[in-house]
């Protein structure tokens, strides 16, 4: 048995060492999106046949918006009108979107707060319907009228507010929620006028106003009435954040990611990843983060993947996405590409979404392209192989011993 477990030890290891460098990097379009959406016919599937909404909303607080939602966006990215799959993307988009305004979905939030059901349910709602009509080559009218209804009462309601996170939940607020509902007026002025400029304007100056000032970063938690911070930056929420500001203010964006290297990035073994807590501050996981494993925070390092691309680190992102792929187990069928054994389906929907991001131009000419260069596989490779010398020295043993 002893033998067979060094054996079985052995053969990973090796697998591992081989695999990490087998991954598709992002730069090779064709082969990233055959592969996404690989995902998403998996995640498909799941929501469609198997209750997937309903089972992730039964892990997370908010697993039934956040599956439909990743999964609508990344269709969205997909949905290019020269691609035959143009109008498969759309209408996925589309079933991704109905299912957010259902009774199902609104039952998880509060319709009596000051913004019926929160900033969690109405940003990513209506950040969803934005990107479906950007997708859209010709935009129904249907939709178009209910995403002008839907921002300008999310702008009469932002400009009375002193505070710049309103509640998600009641006398709770997750700035991350705030960001995802301006990014959605945003796209909003991108694709007519810009009827937001002040509000989105007047709103990121009280962003500057409450940061956390141990790290002049975004903070995590927020008191929803109040507006005193109740936490400070993570990763998690760092790496979600600075998706939709970088769709905001490309120079605020940069000053906020620069920071966000130098306090949360970090390697593990010679593989990069993202801190969930501040360098030094040793914490244990919760529903945000996930399980944390030596500092490294799960859905802060999966969201990065899809915030290196948008910040021109491109390299850092092919090395998450590679060690996501490798000690995620992925693997892949003629139809389905996935990842922890189809256990935990919506960290599939947050790599598919991560994949399909773009550079911001903006951003790479002010910081520079792969500015900050991933971590060097040397010291995995070698990492792995003292321990696989170990093993065979062990094993080595075991069958001397045996043969006395």
């Amino acid at each position: 048995m002893a033998v067979s477990c060094i054996i079985l030890l052995i053969s990973i290891l090796l697998f591992l060492n081989v695999r990490i460098h087998t991954v598709t990097r992002h730069d090779d379009n064709l082969a990233t999106k055959n592969e996404v959406r690989k995902q998403l016919h998996f995640i498909g599937d799941e929501l469609k046949h198997h209750q997937l909404g309903s089972r992730m909303q039964q892990l997370f607080p908010e697993g039934y918006m956040f599956t439909y939602a990743l999964y609508g966006l990344t269709w969205s990215q997909l949905a290019t009108v020269h691609d035959s799959n143009y109008e498969n993307a759309l209408s996925e988009a589309r079933y991704a979107y109905e299912q957010m305004n259902t009774l199902e979905a609104r039952s998880n939030f509060d319709a009596n707060l000051s913004l019926p059901y929160g900033m969690f349910y109405r940003g990513w709602k209506n950040y969803l319907l934005a990107n479906l009509l950007a997708a859209q080559t010709i935009k129904d009218s249907t939709e178009w009228i209910t995403f002008e209804i839907e921002c300008n009462a999310i702008s009469a309601f932002m400009n009375q507010q002193k505070n710049p996170y309103p509640e998600s939940y009641r006398k709770s607020s997750w700035p991350a929620d705030a960001f995802v509902t301006m990014a959605s007026l945003k796209l909003h002025d991108q694709m007519t006028q810009p009827l937001y400029n002040n509000c989105i304007r007047n709103w990121l100056n009280q962003v500057r106003s409450v940061l956390d000032t141990s790290s002049d970063m975004l903070p995590h938690a927020i008191d929803g009435l109040s507006g005193v911070m109740q936490e400070g930056s993570r990763g998690s929420s760092m790496s979600l954040m600075l998706h939709f500001l970088a769709e905001l203010d490309p120079e605020f964006a940069t000053q906020q990611f620069l920071l966000y290297q130098k306090k949360f990035a970090s390697s593990i073994c010679g593989l990069a990843m993202v801190r969930e807590f501040k360098q030094g501050n040793q914490r244990e996981g919760d529903i945000d983060s996930g399980p944390v494993i030596f500092g490294m925070g799960p859905s802060a390092t999966l969201v990065a993947a899809g915030t290196y691309i948008q910040y021109g680190e491109s390299e850092l992102a092919d090395q998450l996405v590679s060690s996501a792929s490798t000690f995620g187990c992925s693997y892949t069928t003629s139809f389905n590409q996935i990842y922890l054994l189809g256990q935990l389906p919506i960290a599939d929907a947050f790599i598919a979404w991560s994949r399909v991001q773009h550079e911001n131009q903006e951003i790479v000419r002010l910081k520079g392209r792969n500015k900050f260069a991933p971590s060097s596989l040397l010291k995995f490779h070698s990492i792995s192989g003292m321990i696989l010398l170990l093993l065979v020295f062990i094993l080595y043993k075991l069958k001397i011993t045996s043969r006395k």
